[in-house]
């Protein structure tokens, strides 16, 4: 549990740093997300049918509010945020038309660097 409790702490000290907004809806989901596909990246591969099924059901709301509350994080961040870590995080990945990571770009990235502190 201890070492959740770390991974959890880091999960949140990188999101701020990138410049979430912690007072907006889809922050405690992104968190948890995170914390999930770190711990386990199987929940990576289903996100829609699985692991926002799952956090909608601890939250008391719905897998198509958990991904649009994702979604809406991210969107509000990528406008908002610290875009030279965000550059300096994502690099290429991100579809310059899009311009800004697809929910699943970022839970697989962010969870990776998490998951390298932590093994």
């Amino acid at each position: 549990m201890r070492k959740d409790s770390g991974k959890a702490d880091a999960i949140e000290n990188l999101l701020q740093d990138i410049g979430f907004p912690t007072n907006i809806k889809g922050y405690p989901y992104l968190t948890h997300a995170i914390l999930l596909i770190s711990t386990d990246e199987k929940n990576l591969n289903s996100l829609n049918d699985n692991l926002y099924a799952k956090i909608a059901k601890e939250y008391n709301t719905t897998a198509g509010a958990v991904e649009r509350a994702i979604r809406h994080a991210i969107s509000t961040t990528w406008l908002r945020g610290n875009l030279e870590l965000q550059q300096k995080l994502f690099r290429y990945t991100v579809d310059p038309e899009k311009g800004k990571p697809t929910n699943s770009e970022f839970l697989s990235l962010i969870s990776n660097i998490i998951r390298k502190d932590y093994q």
